[in-house]
């Protein structure tokens, strides 16, 4: 007997609907159902593309910026000598590490 008042329902407020929420309603429905059920329906055939083949790098590739235009970060002021251009390079790399 109450299964007969939920279709009631249903078909009651399924017919109240127009044409264009009808069809929203069933867009809505259809893909919460595909997104509900997407491990089932595309999970074990997902192909990989070669992941489980691929070698895991275990380094680090790290980088940093040294601005030299208009001695904006080296070398400090202009006309320093090659060798304190040099250390002044080498405090620059130390201070990044």
């Amino acid at each position: 007997m109450q299964t007969k008042n939920v279709f009631k329902s249903l078909f009651s407020f399924w017919s109240s609907r127009s044409l264009p929420e009808r069809f929203y309603l069933v867009l809505v429905t259809v893909l919460l159902v595909c997104l509900l059920n997407y491990a089932a329906l595309f999970g074990p055939d997902v192909p990989d593309y070669g992941k489980s083949e691929r070698q895991t790098v275990a380094t680090e590739f790290r980088a940093a910026w040294i601005a030299s235009v208009a001695n904006i970060n080296w070398p400090s002021e202009p006309g320093l000598s090659s060798q304190e251009q040099k250390q002044e390079a080498i405090t620059l790399i130390i201070s990044a590490r």
